[in-house]
């Protein structure tokens, strides 16, 4: 039901006598009381059900407010203001033509202040709201939907039952409040790619405007989206682009052909609207789609300096299909560049993995040495002291001699300790080489094939792994060696 056919019902007017007007964030109706003005304060109590806003109600006397009803008013509050609307009537006669100038200044009037709650905004009167639209110059058009809670995207909740729905990326017009647009944010990729000088006044892009439902009856928005979703895929597109105060266009694109000029967009808006599926099909190829974005902005920006003129940026619609065998031809040419890369990574990966054999070994060769050194010694000590002056104890190992045997099982204890931090600083400096290996190569490949390449890691990760597990083995095994030899000593020592 239409907001004006009920308050025609509540106030008793003709429609044809109430105003309406709309903007994104305000809304105003507003009528002249009538000789049939039927007003009650329960009919008034009905309106708060047709207001998802804030909103007050006026009684203008002589365009003086007598009397201001806010959105919360009780029964008694909208008594009170409709017997304040009868007393000034009933002091007027309205056969009186002195009466009649007095009563045509009384008004009532509904202001309501609109708000952006959890993604929605109420729309009251969708042909109110084309109105306001239609009168903005593109760039209010433009400073009107970059504001920060439009432009995280928004349900323009239809409180209409006749008009048709239709939806971009970004903004949702449809009688279903609890859909939630989800926009991602192209700003910063954009910026790297192109100089746009209003990039950060309009931090937009050609997703927020495309229509993805669109109904078969046109509107003032959806032409508009048409034709600002084609601006916005130039400026993220060209080389270098600008939309200046007086509604006009300025581009410059260096291709095969060096391209410049300078459009009004009214002026050229069904051309532009035009060529908004090809355009937008760039636009998504360049930035959405995988790939090297410089690579791909480049062929864009050849094909289209052949397909266009210096006074138009009309394209043909076969432009994209000639950007796609441009871009096959030009991976094939790099084919064996390509291939070179690849190899090149594995290369270097294989070095990376080479570091982890080489902590291995010398971790290894470690222990192998010291407790070779430590079993010598411990023998020779116990040759010595049973061929020695000894041989008549009953203690096979002199106080001096377990004491220098204790000495020698401390260092390689504590050589053990040192060569367990050493291998954890080469787990370091391999997983550092690993790292620096991925971002070598990140100028050449997009990261997911660098990834892929690398395996996602999962050949460092088995290295590492491993080194962990020969560490932690070895290192138990070189303990129990030492304890055992600490004890046979303590046994066969006087110590």
């Amino acid at each position: 039901m239409k907001i004006i056919e009920e308050v025609s019902s509540i106030f008793g007017v003709c429609i044809e006598d109430i105003l309406m007007k709309e903007s994104l964030y305000n809304a105003e109706i507003s009528f002249r009381i009538s000789c049939r003005f039927d007003l009650t304060g329960e009919k008034l109590l009905n309106l708060k059900e047709l207001i998802y806003d804030d909103y007050q109600i006026d009684f203008l006397y002589c365009q003086s407010s007598e009397i201001t009803l806010n959105a919360n008013y009780t029964l008694s509050c909208a008594d009170e203001f409709v017997a304040k609307i009868i007393g000034k009537m009933e002091d007027l006669d309205w056969n009186d033509p002195d009466d009649i100038q007095v009563l045509n200044s009384l008004v009532i009037q509904i202001v309501i202040r609109k708000e952006i709650r959890e993604q929605v905004l109420s729309v009251y009167s969708f042909v109110s709201l084309c109105l306001f639209w239609e009168e903005l110059l593109w760039r209010e058009r433009l400073d009107t939907l970059s504001k920060n809670d439009l432009r995280n995207g928004v349900v323009f909740y239809l409180l209409e039952d006749d008009v048709h729905p239709f939806k971009t990326e970004a903004f949702y017009f449809t009688n279903d409040r609890n859909l939630k647009p989800r926009i991602a944010n192209y700003t910063e990729v954009v910026r790297e790619n192109v100089y746009w000088s209003n990039i950060d006044i309009y931090p937009l892009n050609p997703i927020y405007f495309h229509i993805i439902e669109r109904n078969d009856i046109g509107n003032i928005f959806t032409e508009t989206f048409d034709v600002l979703s084609t601006v916005l895929s130039i400026c993220t597109l060209f080389d270098i682009t600008s939309i200046c105060e007086e509604d006009c266009l300025k581009y410059k694109l260096c291709g095969y052909k060096n391209i410049a000029g300078k459009l009004n967009i009214e002026m050229y808006s069904i051309e532009l609207a035009k060529t908004e599926s090809e355009y937008y099909k760039l636009f998504k190829w360049v930035y959405v789609g995988e790939g090297n974005k410089s690579d791909k902005i480049g062929i864009v920006r050849n094909i289209l300096s052949l397909f266009i003129a210096n006074n138009s940026i009309e394209i043909q619609e076969n432009v994209f299909l000639s950007v796609q065998s441009s871009f096959k031809t030009y991976l094939k040419d790099n084919l064996d560049k390509y291939v070179a890369i690849r190899n090149q990574i594995y290369q270097e990966l294989d070095s990376v993995i080479a570091l982890s054999s080489t902590a291995k070994k010398d971790f290894l060769d470690g222990f192998k040495n010291n407790l070779l050194a430590c079993v010598t010694f411990f023998f020779s000590t116990f040759v010595l002291e049973v061929l020695g002056e000894n041989q008549q104890s009953t203690n096979l190992f002199s106080f001096d001699a377990a004491i220098l045997c204790y000495a020698i099982f401390l260092i390689s204890f504590l050589y053990m300790l040192w060569m367990r931090g050493d291998i954890e600083h080469e787990k370091k400096n391999i997983s550092k080489r690993y790292s620096i290996l991925k971002k070598r190569y990140s100028d050449l490949l997009i990261p997911r094939e660098i990834d892929m390449i690398l395996r996602n890691g999962e050949e460092l990760d088995e290295q590492i792994n491993y080194i962990n597990l020969i560490k932690k083995k070895y290192t138990i095994l070189w303990i129990c060696s030492l304890l055992i030899l600490v004890i046979i000593v303590a046994v066969l020592s006087e110590f």
